[in-house]
């Protein structure tokens, strides 16, 4: 490019210097090369870069790179970050701390986010190149699908009946109120208490079937303190006055019965991974991880002074953050637990 200008710089000067004042013709004066750039031109093609802007320093002051102090860059350099440093200071001590808070939580989700992109990019590619890139996808061995298949076979899609699961439910009842003479029947008020919707707790368990019960049940008798803690937060009320906690002992254990599920999401896909190692390793880790979500949404609830109608929002939470915890490469249920803040196994030694 700027060879070109010269070009156009040198056919400008012959048009515009041909003559001088008086008419007579000018013979060009060659500049000592200083430089390459330099060679064959005009003082004249010097004069016209000059204005074009290419030379733009005081008078008197050295351009070319042999005329130019030694060392003369460095403190120019020095002098430039200085100046954007103290600029970036003044940014930041003006800066409103809601501003900072907002920016900080964006760059956070951005890089969360990352590796659910790297992921997702890995499904979209062909096998070939993500064997290049060395992205495998969620790790699930055959022996640890067979595992999850079987687990899902014998512990999910049977309904609740009185006639097969009634002496289950009268236990969770025993356990939850112990010392109390009452027993409810089938149908009875007596059932919200517990957290159900109705008086009848077999229409609330359509929804996870039988396994709800089991779920409960285990929380109950391996965490009775922890247990107790959640029924005692219900003041012996309905749910509609306060904890809902058989409805929400139910809705977690649809939300990790739908995580057993297979998924084109590739992060339901991890998910449902993770569990898989999980119950290859312990046969039970479902039920303990009904467990964490359960104290989980109870701190939750706590947090935001829940009431009956805020559960919707607060089950949401605790299913974003056992989500989030199960897509990555969970080897045990105390990692969940850690992630969701709950020291479920610690309790176990105090």
């Amino acid at each position: 490019q700027r060879g070109k200008r010269r070009c156009i710089v040198g056919m400008a000067l012959r048009h515009r210097h041909h003559t001088d004042s008086g008419g007579a013709q000018r013979d060009p004066v060659q500049v000592v090369d200083h430089d390459d750039d330099h060679k064959g031109m005009s003082r004249d093609d010097d004069e016209e870069e000059g204005a074009l802007g290419i030379h733009d320093s005081p008078e008197g002051v050295a351009t070319s790179k042999s005329e130019r102090a030694p060392g003369s860059e460095a403190p120019a350099a020095a002098s430039t970050l200085t100046a954007y440093v103290g600029s970036m200071s003044d940014l930041v001590r003006n800066m409103d701390m809601q501003d900072v808070y907002r920016y900080w939580s964006q760059l956070r989700d951005w890089l969360s986010d990352v590796p659910r992109v790297a992921q997702t990019m890995g499904y979209a590619l062909p096998p070939t190149l993500t064997g290049l890139i060395g992205w495998r996808g969620p790790s699930m061995t055959d022996e640890q699908l067979a595992v999850l298949k079987e687990w899902v076979g014998e512990n999910t899609g049977k309904p609740y009946t009185h006639e097969e699961h009634w002496d289950m439910l009268l236990k969770l009842w025993d356990l939850s109120f112990p010392g109390h003479d009452d027993k409810p029947q089938e149908h009875d008020p007596l059932w919200k208490r517990l957290g159900f919707q109705g008086t009848d707790p077999a229409t609330d368990f359509r929804a996870a079937g039988v396994l709800s019960v089991k779920c409960l049940l285990h929380f109950a008798e391996a965490y009775p303190d922890r247990y107790q803690a959640m029924m005692t937060r219900t003041h012996g009320k309905s749910a509609e006055e306060s904890y809902p906690f058989a409805c929400a002992g139910i809705n977690v254990t649809f939300l990790l019965i739908s995580y057993t599920n297979k998924s084109n999401d590739p992060d339901l896909e991890a998910v449902r991974a993770s569990i898989a190692r999980l119950l290859e390793r312990r046969p039970d880790s479902f039920l303990d991880l009904f467990v964490v979500c359960m104290l989980s949404l109870d701190q939750e609830w706590v947090r935001q002074n829940g009431t009956y109608m805020r559960f919707p929002m607060i089950m949401q939470s605790i299913k974003d953050r056992s989500k989030a915890s199960l897509k990555g490469h969970v080897t045990s249920v105390d990692v969940v637990g850690r992630d969701m803040g709950v020291d479920l196994y610690g309790s176990l030694n105090d």
